[in-house]
């Protein structure tokens, strides 16, 4: 049997010919290469040193893969033929589906050959990973994204192998299969309407070379797309690459762990852009529907939703790690929520804060107390820190030791260990980061309740003395 790094070895060698020989793309001439990277899959390298506005990767426009392209096919029209008014993105999902066991037939199979062998976005069904997710919203996004495609996948797949039964068999074109290339769509397509000439692509564009590059938040990088197709370059006064340096690019600006999560299948630790927008406020029963109303009314341009007792909103604001004061839009929402009252933060008394900041703090408590994977049993008080492990290659009795003497160190601290497989660890990512920003909120909201507690106490005190003062001045 071929050793696993020959096999990608191979592929990439093929995939290089390819983009050669048919597109006179040549990684050679652009200082760049193929190979593993760090996390299994093929990135991009330095082969020389690359500075400020060399080129790391070009591709033209005929060899983007997208839904135009399909149509035009012997494979298109037989799907075609059967379902004309197919959306295009699914078009292109069987497309690559079937090109990928097609060496003599697809034009683009060496491309498909060195796509992840397996769904880049597994967590979506992945138990461990949907178990980390428990009690943030991404669970039932996640859950419905998967309805939705095993929903799809049975309608389109269910009328082909009907008229065609021996071409669209069920082995080949699976919901697993089905899962595999919508994963490898949504991970690594570019948007059509970055391309002038996109308006009979029908889909969002693959782009080979281009898109096997890695994310990382502080790419430095320049994208161009125009008629002759699109190209990735270091911009002025950039550091650039020294041989043997991973290539980057910048998938998203100022993208949240959500975002990543969703449309990439990872996140990153203390990501800067990362926020919590959605907020959940049990409330009394029979009083949601005209609660809501107030809100709406009073803050129209604040979305929200309800559910039983529950009403969750979407702040303009998100809570981050830095958050050090609730923003009034959060302020108000929970005031109007709890006592059909408006908070007007210049003629508010500090009991009137104290009592809105306790009311965020027992909603915010109370989504932390539902995010299982760390909270189960925590009650309303304060949440007790992290301290994150990773396996990596201890032992396993290195590992207990290690975990053993954190918590003998800091014993309130709770240990959470990082799952060992990539889809579970990215999900877990998410879900401490959101953990830790609801965390560090209810303790902002907290301090500032007692704060606002301690003001009205003085200010009563203060109210006192000075009647206390008057009434012996009048006798």
């Amino acid at each position: 049997m071929e050793p696993p790094d020959s096999a990608i070895a191979a592929k990439v060698q093929s995939f290089k010919e390819w983009l050669k020989n048919s597109f006179s793309v040549d990684l050679e001439d652009l200082g760049v290469t193929l190979r593993c990277d760090q996390f299994g899959g093929i990135g991009v390298f330095a082969c020389r040193r690359l500075g400020p506005g060399d080129l790391l990767g070009r591709i033209p426009l005929e060899a983007i893969l997208h839904a135009g392209q399909v149509r035009k096919s012997s494979f298109g029209a037989k799907v075609l033929a059967v379902i004309p008014d197919i959306p295009g993105e699914e078009l292109l999902w069987l497309y690559m589906i079937w090109g990928r066991e097609e060496p003599e037939l697809c034009g683009w199979y060496p491309y498909l050959q060195i796509l992840p062998p397996s769904d880049p976005l597994s967590w979506y069904s992945d138990e461990e990973s949907l178990q980390w997710l428990v009690g943030t919203p991404m669970l039932q996004e996640a859950q419905q994204a998967v309805a939705d495609q095993v929903e799809r996948h049975l309608n389109v797949v269910g009328r082909l192998q009907k008229a065609d039964p021996a071409f669209f068999t069920s082995h080949r074109f699976s919901l697993e299969a089905w899962r595999w290339a919508r994963s490898c769509y949504v991970s690594r397509a570019f948007d059509r309407l970055a391309f002038a000439m996109s308006c009979e692509w029908d889909s969002d564009g693959l782009c080979p070379l281009l898109d096997s590059m890695n994310h990382r938040n502080d790419a430095e990088v320049e994208a161009r797309f125009d008629q002759n197709g699109a190209r990735l370059q270091l911009p002025t006064g950039a550091v650039g690459y020294q041989v043997g340096d991973e290539v980057h690019h910048l998938y998203q600006r100022n993208c949240s762990n959500s975002s990543l999560l969703l449309h990439y299948g990872f996140a990153s630790f203390k990501n800067p852009n990362d926020s919590i927008r959605e907020l959940k406020f049990n409330l009394i029963p029979g009083t949601v529907s005209q609660r809501l109303s107030v809100l709406n009314t009073t803050m129209p341009e604040l979305e929200a939703s309800s559910a039983g007792d529950v009403v969750c909103i979407h702040l303009t604001q998100g809570l981050t790690l830095q958050t050090t004061e609730l923003p009034l839009q959060l302020l108000r929402a929970a005031s109007l929520l709890r006592s059909g009252r408006d908070f007007e933060e210049r003629h508010a008394s500090c009991m009137d804060k104290a009592r809105v900041c306790n009311w965020l703090t027992s909603a915010l408590c109370k989504m932390l107390d539902q995010m299982q994977a760390f909270s189960k049993g925590a009650g309303l008080g304060r949440f007790p820190a992290m301290v994150l492990l990773r396996r990596g290659r201890l032992g396993r009795f290195a590992f207990s030791e290690r975990a053993r003497q954190i918590q003998a160190a800091r014993p309130t601290a709770r240990v959470v260990v990082l799952p060992q497989s990539a889809a579970s660890q990215a999900a877990a990512i998410y879900a401490i980061t959101a953990y830790c920003i609801l965390r560090k909120a209810a303790h902002v909201a907290e301090d500032s309740a007692e704060m606002a507690l301690l003001a009205a106490r003085m200010e009563r005190r203060q109210q006192r003395e000075t009647s206390a003062a008057s009434g012996a001045e009048s006798a």
